[in-house]
């Protein structure tokens, strides 16, 4: 063996024996010297311990959910690592009989499971904590309903029933007070028909944000959600009974004269008009405006309830009226140019009884009407012919005295002739007597 390889040689056995020093060693110090040391222990969770007396005093704890403290144990090498090896080997508890609600300062307990006399705490951070307490309350809240999404043209949404539309909750007060609002959100997109949808309930704060994990007797809520169609159809006056003879009223309808109704599809469609209640002649005379109710049938409704009906008519007070006519106002009819009329009569004026209505009627005068006898086709003589009087739209003649009028008609060139050449009496007899 050269050199080289008995240095190697040596070397190694000199790193086994120190080895075997260093173990030797360490055993000693641990097993027979076991120095003291500490440990920090971090984060270690607390318990809550007195929760019997949070629950029969109807509290809750608000705050803090999940404590966690620092703890720090001094003892020897073996003490220390036989805490670690263990499971929750360190205890911290705060006990909470006795709290209020409110911000309670409790002490925070610290223990070592199979603790021995060399093994100490000698810090705990924070060694108290603020615990904030609520009271328990329970309150029922209104169910509202905001639907979501569009139906169709041409129908539109009813009053939507939540079936049971309260919850009952369960929560500290101070989280209740937090609640702005209960709502459901079904969806109605396409919808053409009334329909039942259950719907999570959702709790929303005062900035609409979702609350959760509240305790409530029911999560979700039954919805009946009515879905109408609509349609605008004509609506029809309902007119009984009669008036006086001298009375008419006419052009009756109703304003609006259309009405948009909403129901089930199949009751609208088979609607083409809507009748108003029954309305009785008698009620209109005299009367300046009368409302209208609709005779509405099973299952529908006004699509705008506030929308009033009144019933428009023009109501005619017919009346006769005796009126003297002058004899300047005496004129003939349909004259014959070659013929000559002189109206033979001992009268100088023609009374005549007219009737209509009194709106016209009221404010005539013999100067407004005309009175003339008709010539037509009549020849040279004299006559008796019954008179009358200018059409007046919406009058009629009833009576008229005297009722005849004489007139006298000639020829013109005859009556010319002899006005020119007219013989002397004693002429004519001579003459007469030759024929």
């Amino acid at each position: 063996m050269d050199l080289r390889e008995r240095l190697s040689k040596n070397k190694l056995s000199i790193k086994l024996v120190s080895l075997i020093m260093a173990v030797f060693l360490w055993s000693y110090v641990m097993g027979v010297v076991n120095p003291v040391r500490h440990i920090d222990y971090r984060g270690v969770e607390v318990q809550f311990t007195g929760t019997e007396y949070i629950n029969r005093e109807g509290l809750s704890i608000l705050s803090p959910q999940n404590p966690k403290v620092n703890v720090r144990v001094e003892g020897t090498m073996s003490e220390l690592s036989n805490i670690s090896t263990r499971e929750n080997g360190i205890v911290a508890e705060v006990n909470l009989s006795g709290v209020r609600p409110g911000e309670n300062v409790v002490n925070i307990s610290v223990t070592i499971k199979e603790q021995t006399g060399r093994v100490r705490i000698i810090n705990v951070e924070p060694s108290q904590i603020v615990v904030n307490i609520d009271e328990i309350v329970t309150e029922n809240l209104e169910i509202s309903v905001e639907p979501l999404g569009n139906l169709p043209e041409g129908y539109t949404l009813g009053n939507v029933r939540v079936i049971d539309n309260y919850v009952r909750v369960t929560a500290p007060k101070t989280v209740l007070n937090q609640i702005g609002e209960v709502v459901v959100f079904p969806v109605i997109s396409d919808k053409t028909e009334t329909f039942m949808i259950n719907s999570p309930i959702i709790f929303l704060d005062k900035n609409e944000n979702e609350i959760q994990n509240l305790s409530s007797n029911i999560e979700t809520a039954d919805i009946e959600i009515p879905i109408y169609k609509l349609k605008s159809v004509p609506i029809r006056p309902l007119v009984t009974g009669s008036i006086g003879q001298d009375e008419k009223i006419t052009n009756i309808r109703v304003a609006p004269e259309n009405v948009i109704i909403r129901g089930s599809t199949k009751i609208i469609d088979s609607i083409s008009y809507i009748e108003t209640e029954e309305i009785v002649l008698k009620d209109l005379v005299g009367a300046e405006t009368h409302e209208v109710n609709l005779k509405l049938p099973e299952g529908v409704t006004l699509h705008d309830p506030g929308v009033d009906f009144k019933l428009e008519y023009e109501y005619i007070n017919n009346v006769q009226k005796s009126i003297t006519v002058p004899k300047e106002n005496f004129y003939i009819k349909n004259e014959n140019s070659n013929l000559e009329y002189t109206i033979n009569t001992e009268f100088d004026s023609i009374n005549v009884i007219i009737y209509g209505e009194s709106s016209l009627i009221d404010g005539l005068t013999g100067e407004d009407i005309r009175t003339f006898i008709d010539v037509k086709g009549l020849s040279s003589g004299e006559y008796v012919l019954e008179s009358s009087i200018d059409s007046i739209e919406g009058v009629a003649l009833r009576e008229k005295n005297p009722n005849s009028l004489s007139v006298i008609i000639k020829n013109k060139e005859e009556v010319q002739n002899n006005e020119a050449g007219a013989p002397q009496e004693g002429e004519g007899s001579t003459n007469n007597d030759g024929n």
